[in-house]
């Protein structure tokens, strides 16, 4: 009913002590393991560092892709964990990464969990208001961009003295 206020409506998801569990909480319950995304990464170079770990179609909307092995991935990821660290990126800080789908998204993403810190994903194509909004909300110490999403951050940010850090560069 739309007279109902939004108490109302997540009373239905909720425990009911009086009754039985919400449908919601229905399903078998599964032990998760203690573990990190980063330490699920690491796990998995030290098992197979030459299998394949990244694999792109195109370069730069061109011909020809990219592949990275666990140990290139797991060298570019620290590389750039110690370069944010050394940016002042400290563990809980948010980076901002605004890349296109590519291995240099992959290497920001997972480079980012491995500095502590939260990545706040901007898509290149998002419209200049919303990306200002976006770093205006989240007020991320860093931003990872790259050369072809430089031009739109610029325009975006021009408010905010947030470091910009061109992973292609």
């Amino acid at each position: 009913s739309p007279a109902r206020t939004l108490y109302e409506l997540l009373a239905g998801l909720t425990l009911d002590a009086d009754g039985p569990a919400s449908p919601w909480s229905w399903g078998e319950v599964r032990d998760v393991a203690p573990v990190t995304l980063d330490a699920l990464v690491r796990a998995r170079v030290a098992a197979g560092p030459d299998a394949v770990a990244v694999v792109t179609d195109t370069v730069d909307g061109g011909v020809g892709g990219v592949e990275l092995t666990y140990r290139e991935l797991d060298a570019r990821v620290n590389a750039l964990a110690q370069l944010l660290i050394g940016h002042g990126v400290r563990v809980g800080d948010r980076v901002a990464v605004a890349l296109p789908r590519s291995t240099d998204l992959v290497i920001a993403l997972a480079g980012v969990i491995r500095a502590g810190a939260a990545y706040v994903p901007i898509d290149p194509e998002y419209p200049t208001e919303r990306v200002r909004h976006i770093i205006e909300d989240a007020t991320p110490r860093v931003i990872i961009t790259d050369h072809h999403t430089a031009d739109v951050l610029g325009r975006a940010r021009s408010e905010h003295p947030t470091r910009v850090l061109r992973i292609d560069n």
